[in-house]
């Protein structure tokens, strides 16, 4: 099948072609808003950390956090792009993966909790002209949680 589109899928499309879409881009993470309270962390850092967090949704229509999501879906999850961003409302707020507001270490603790067998894809957008520095440190960010959730290496 040849896609006319070329690269100008999802939000791109919308830009490509001057339309601004009914959703601005970031909306796609939840059509709603939540408020997080409760926290409780237990533990030492000696012995490991808990943390616990109330998630409730105070928007006007349902949604689900991320991290929620992953929990829900469970084994139908297929693949994960990960990608970070310093607003959710703003594509331009790209950022390596680990520098935004991301729950970066969230969604991975909630794939190991699923058993996620699939792939973590980095989808990195930033300087096109040069983005091996954005890229190798957002896998350089990544490798560190996964390696402080006691996943080691391979080589």
């Amino acid at each position: 099948m040849q896609y006319s589109e070329g690269i100008d899928v999802g939000y791109r499309w919308y830009d490509a072609n001057h339309i601004t879409p009914m959703f601005p881009f970031g909306f796609g993470l939840s059509y709603t808003q939540f408020r997080y309270s409760n926290l409780k962390v237990t533990g030492t850092s000696a012995t490991g950390l808990a943390v616990e967090v109330t998630v409730s949704n105070t928007g006007r229509v349902a949604g689900t956090d991320v991290v929620q999501a992953i929990h829900e879906v469970g084994a139908r999850l297929f693949n994960v792009h990960m990608k970070d961003l310093t607003n959710f409302q703003s594509k331009e707020s790209q950022v390596p993966v680990g520098e935004g507001i991301m729950p970066v270490k969230k969604i991975f603790e909630a794939l190991s909790a699923i058993k996620y067998k699939g792939f973590v894809d980095l989808e990195y957008e930033v300087h096109p002209d040069d983005p091996m520095p954005g890229a190798i440190a957002s896998f350089a960010y990544m490798r560190g949680v996964l390696a402080g959730l006691g996943y080691a290496g391979q080589s």
